[in-house]
C-alpha cells in the first residue's frame, strides 16, 4: 500500500524526518528507524510517537469494506505492517460505531422478546399447606430452593444467582444433580429465569427468534410467591418466603406428606457424594470413567449398611488397588478402571458379612460439603455430621 502524507507541522525539518521514516521502495522502507534519528539528531526510543505527532499517515488504497471511505491512517509503521499483511476487510471508525449501535439495538430487542415470552408466564409458587398442589417430591424441591437462596440470593433480595456465577461453591455434589433438581423446579413452576439478570447468552435464539429454551446453569433466578397463613393470599416478598422456610425446617413444621420423603432424600444425596468422590478418585489415578446404572445401584447396597464416610473408604482402597493392578499386570487403564466397582461390590459384602468395623473417612477437602447436604443435614434434618457419618436411616 503506497502511503500518503499530511503534515501537522509546519517545521520542513520535522516534515523532512515524516517523509524519511515513511519512505518507502519496492521491498519495504528505504531507512532503517535508527538511521532516521541519526539523519535527523532525533532520540532513537520514541521517534515514532514524534513521527505521529508531526504527520499523518494514510493510504487511499484501502477502502472501508462497508461505505468505501478511502481513508486509513498510521500510526507507526508496526501498525502499518500489520495491516499490510491482513487479508481481511478495513472498516471505517463511523461504520464501525454504526454496527455497535446496531448490534446494541438488536440486543436490545432481544431481551425485550425474551421479557415479553417469561410475561405470558405466571410468577413460581411455594406452598407450605397439606390442601395446596405438592410434588411427590416437594421436601426435595423445598430443600433445593433454600440450597439455591442460600447460596445465590443477591444481597437485596432482588434476584437468585446463577449457578455459573456462584463459582466454585456447589450446590449439589454432581453436574447431574445439579441439573436434576433445577429442572424440578422449573417443571413445577417454582423457578423462572430473572431475565434482566441473566446475560443474554442464556437464552437461545433461531431464525425466529427467541426458541423458548435457555441454559439453566447460566441464568439468573427469579424469587416464587409465597402464600400467608389462613388466607392462601400470595405474598411477593423474599424475605417472608426465606421466614418461612427457616420457620418451617426450624419448628420441624412439615407437611404430612414430607415425612415420607426425608430418608430418600438423604440416600439421593448420598449417593451423589459417593459418585462425586468416586470420581475423583479415578481422575487422581489417571482413569477415565463414567458411572452409570451399575454403579449406582452397587453404592446404593453399600449405603444400606455403612455410611459416606465408610462408603468411601471402599472407594479409596478399591481405585487404589486399581492402579496397582494396573502397573503390576499391565492391563489396560480401562481393564483397570472397570475392576473398581466390583471391588466395592466385594469389600462391602465381605464387611457385611465378616462384621467388619469399617473405618470412616473424613471429607476430603476436594470434595467439601455441597449446600444441599448442609441444608437438609444441619437445617432440615439437624443431625449436623450425622449424615456423612451414619448410614441413611430412619432410626
Amino acid at each position: 500500500m503506497k502511503i500518503h502524507l499530511k503534515y501537522l507541522t509546519d517545521d520542513p525539518q520535522k516534515q523532512k524526518a515524516c517523509q524519511d521514516y515513511w519512505l518507502q521502495e519496492a521491498d519495504g522502507f528505504v531507512l532503517t528507524v535508527r538511521e532516521v534519528a541519526q539523519k535527523h539528531e532525533l532520540q532513537y526510543r520514541g521517534i515514532s510517537n514524534l513521527v505521529a505527532q508531526w504527520s499523518q499517515a494514510y493510504s487511499l488504497e484501502d477502502a472501508c469494506s462497508q461505505c468505501g471511505s478511502r481513508y486509513w491512517v498510521f500510526k507507526s509503521r508496526t501498525e502499518y505492517a500489520q495491516r499490510a499483511s491482513s487479508h481481511g476487510d478495513w472498516i471505517c471508525g463511523v461504520c464501525e460505531q454504526h454496527n455497535q449501535e446496531v448490534i446494541q439495538q438488536q440486543r436490545a430487542a432481544q431481551r425485550e422478546e425474551v421479557r415479553n415470552y417469561f410475561r405470558t408466564y405466571t410468577k413460581g409458587k411455594v406452598c407450605f399447606q397439606e390442601n395446596g398442589p405438592s410434588a411427590p417430591n416437594a421436601l426435595e424441591q423445598v430443600t433445593a430452593l433454600l440450597s439455591m437462596i442460600r447460596l445465590g440470593a443477591s444481597e437485596d433480595l432482588t434476584y437468585i444467582r446463577s449457578l455459573a456465577e456462584i463459582g466454585e461453591q456447589r450446590l449439589s455434589p454432581t453436574t447431574e444433580y445439579d441439573s436434576e433438581l433445577i429442572r424440578s423446579l422449573i417443571r413445577t413452576d417454582v423457578l423462572s429465569p430473572k431475565v434482566d439478570e441473566s446475560p443474554l447468552s442464556a437464552f437461545l435464539f433461531d431464525k425466529e427468534g427467541f426458541t423458548g429454551q435457555f441454559y439453566i446453569f447460566s441464568v439468573a433466578w427469579d424469587f416464587p410467591l409465597t402464600y400467608s397463613y389462613g388466607t392462601d393470599e400470595p405474598i411477593d416478598d423474599p424475605a417472608h418466603l426465606i421466614h418461612r422456610l427457616d420457620q418451617t425446617f426450624l419448628n420441624m413444621d412439615w407437611p404430612e406428606s414430607w415425612y415420607d420423603q426425608w430418608l430418600p432424600l438423604w440416600q439421593k444425596i448420598s449417593l451423589n457424594e459417593c459418585l462425586q468422590y468416586l470420581d475423583l478418585c479415578m481422575t487422581e489415578h489417571g482413569f477415565q470413567f463414567k458411572a452409570g446404572e451399575k454403579t449406582r445401584q452397587i453404592l446404593i447396597n453399600a449405603l444400606t449398611t455403612f455410611s459416606v464416610a465408610q462408603t468411601f473408604n471402599f472407594i479409596w482402597g478399591s481405585a487404589r488397588n486399581a492402579a496397582a493392578y494396573y502397573m503390576r499386570e499391565n492391563v489396560s487403564r480401562r481393564q483397570a478402571a472397570n475392576s473398581v466397582v466390583g471391588a466395592i461390590q466385594r469389600r462391602a459384602d465381605q464387611a457385611r458379612a465378616e462384621g467388619w468395623d469399617v473405618k470412616a473417612f473424613h471429607r476430603d477437602r476436594r470434595c467439601p460439603q455441597t449446600m444441599i447436604s448442609q441444608v437438609l443435614f444441619d437445617t432440615v434434618l439437624q443431625i449436623g455430621e450425622d449424615g456423612f457419618f451414619k448410614p441413611p436411616s430412619e432410626n
